[in-house]
């Protein structure tokens, strides 16, 4: 599937550079499988019950009985939820064993949904675009700041809730949902599962064309 992005200036202020960036269409994910059924799903949540939930150690009590409550939730949602939002709900409450060692390994979400076209890597809190189409490459070094409207704040957020252990290591793997337009919408931070608008800031002109 081919992709587009159109690139507007809009903005500048104190010497940087603000460029909206609208990815409107997205490749696919790099995997394949049919949709998650709903008995498929009451079979994945039995598993993760007693196979996962209830041997693994690193849950506080509170923490336990807020991962039962949620699984529950989730196993009532089965009917309704998309694959997206099962999987996401799935990572959040293996995050509430809060540490890095536990988690759902994000690249088995992210290679069945869709990504837009560059990959960002994390610097401190910020996000930067490390790889990027060769028509595009005025954004590499950029600085995400938002996506569908959503500041970087409350990008962070939602994607520490994916991973336990410290900030530092949680958003080492937020790449994995931020490029995802599917997943954004999934977590309530993109309009649209088939495309968003990111918004970058890049250095006085450095990169601008």
């Amino acid at each position: 599937m081919k992709f587009l992005i159109r690139i507007a200036i809009t903005l500048i202020l104190g010497g940087l550079l603000v460029l909206p960036v609208v990815h409107s269409q997205t490749r696919p994910g790099s995997g394949a499988r049919p949709p998650i059924t709903p008995a498929g799903r009451l079979e994945d949540i039995e598993v993760f019950r007693d196979e996962f939930l209830s041997q693994v150690i690193s849950y506080t009590a509170e923490a336990r009985a807020e991962a039962e409550r949620r699984l529950a939730i989730l196993e009532s949602q089965v009917d309704t939820s998309s694959d997206p939002e099962f999987e996401l709900e799935l990572a959040r409450i293996v995050a509430l064993a809060d540490n890095g060692h536990t988690h759902y390994v994000s690249h088995s979400i992210s290679r069945y949904y869709n990504r837009v076209p560059i990959r960002l890597g994390v610097f401190g809190e910020d996000f930067y675009v490390l790889r990027a189409m060769e028509s595009e490459v005025d954004l590499l070094g950029a600085r995400l700041i938002a996506i569908d409207g959503h500041d970087i704040v409350s990008l962070r957020n939602a994607t520490r809730q994916l991973w336990g252990g410290l900030n530092t290591w949680r958003d080492r793997f937020a790449f994995d949902y931020l490029e995802s337009p599917q997943l954004l919408n999934a977590m309530n931070l993109a309009a649209a599962s088939a495309a968003a608008v990111y918004r970058f800031e890049t250095p006085n002109l450095l990169n601008a064309s």
